[in-house]
């Protein structure tokens, strides 16, 4: 899931959703047609978090008000430890990651503004033997208000960054984490207003694009994939005015 506010993991013993509310991300599990009660992992937490699983273990990565960044690690989703780590980060409580255990590292990728007004730079470093390794600067970009950017791991060490490389267009790049490869920017669509949300999941065969575009009187929402090298038209699902947030979801097992 995109929204940086909500996420989920779908495993064996059921569907658990995390998300913030009021200062405290939360957690519920779903299972047997009943969601479970709220279950708090910490209070204090700025709005944007990042959750992933690896090994059958959960980490969820945040900030408190003070901007200090907190693993949180989880063999069973119920009991959780929060760790301490000290980054040279200037979270202020609207910093998006996106957080890639591997065996012996936490990868990172955030953004941070830089002096240019609307432009943020996207960046990435690794947590090993309990220090950060030094930041290399991936691209400058054009945050989306409601999803800065989008990060998938399509494999081990291999992602694929999505962001806004113009006012109206949205590019893609691929990305080795070790050993550390960037891959040439790839543009992936224009549309005709900026794009206000977006939704991206990918599958064997094809890239699933679902997106918000607002224009001055009405706001879209538009569907695309990409297949190949070939992007289809765009087919409006719905338009209206007052559409937030978009989601694609991809039901095949986790």
């Amino acid at each position: 899931m995109q929204n940086p506010h909500v996420k989920y993991l779908k495993t064996k013993n059921g569907f658990h959703l995390f998300y913030y509310e009021h200062g405290r991300i939360l957690c519920r599990h779903y299972s047997e047609e009943m969601w479970s009660k709220p279950e708090k992992i910490t209070e204090s937490a700025s709005p944007f978090f990042s959750l992933c699983q690896y090994h059958e273990k959960a980490h969820l990565l945040y900030s408190n008000a003070d901007g200090q960044l907190f693993i949180a690690s989880s063999n069973d989703l119920n009991q959780w430890e929060h760790s301490p780590i000290t980054a040279d980060i200037k979270s202020g409580g609207n910093t998006k990651f996106f957080l890639l255990p591997t065996e012996d590292a936490f990868h990172l990728v955030y953004h941070q503004p830089t002096e240019s007004t609307g432009v943020d730079a996207l960046v990435y470093t690794v947590f090993r033997n309990g220090k950060w390794e030094k930041p290399y600067q991936i691209d400058r970009f054009l945050p989306m208000q409601k999803t800065p950017f989008l990060a998938r791991r399509l494999q081990k060490n291999h992602i694929i960054l999505y962001y806004r490389t113009g006012r109206n267009v949205l590019s893609a790049r691929e990305m080795l984490l070790e050993p550390y490869t960037m891959g040439s920017l790839t543009p992936l669509i224009q549309t005709p207003s900026p794009v206000f949300d977006l939704s991206i999941i990918n599958d064997d065969e094809k890239i699933h694009l679902l997106y918000i575009v607002r224009g001055m009187f009405r706001t879209q929402l538009v569907y695309q994939y990409k297949h190949t090298s070939a992007i289809s038209t765009p087919r409006i699902i719905w338009e209206d005015n007052g559409c937030e947030s978009c989601m694609v979801e991809n039901t095949g097992s986790a």
